[in-house]
């Protein structure tokens, strides 16, 4: 469950810094860094509450779920993003 989540999160940050792409090195870091430490803070913060625990095997899946949207970005520059008011428009003509 973990190692999907923070899969969904990292992908989610590769889309929203799409615009990005001409600045690879720097968007990967900031994807992969900003889901590995959300992983990392989620991880650490429930060790600090009574009725939940810290793992590391959470821990783990977080960060390999996160590393996993490293395969998106080679994908990625094979694709063309394109605005949902263009799909529809071309889906549904005036």
């Amino acid at each position: 469950m973990h190692f999907v989540a923070y899969a969904g999160v990292a992908l989610s940050l590769a889309y929203a810094t799409a615009t990005w792409r001409d600045r690879p090195y720097r968007r990967a870091t900031l994807v992969l860094g900003g889901a590995i430490g959300v992983g990392i803070a989620v991880e650490l913060l429930q060790g600090m509450i009574s009725y939940r625990y810290f793992g590391w095997g959470d821990l783990m899946a977080n960060c390999l779920g996160a590393a996993l949207v490293a395969l998106w970005f080679p994908i990625e520059r094979r694709i063309e993003y394109i605005r949902a008011r263009r799909l529809v428009s071309d889906v549904l003509p005036e």
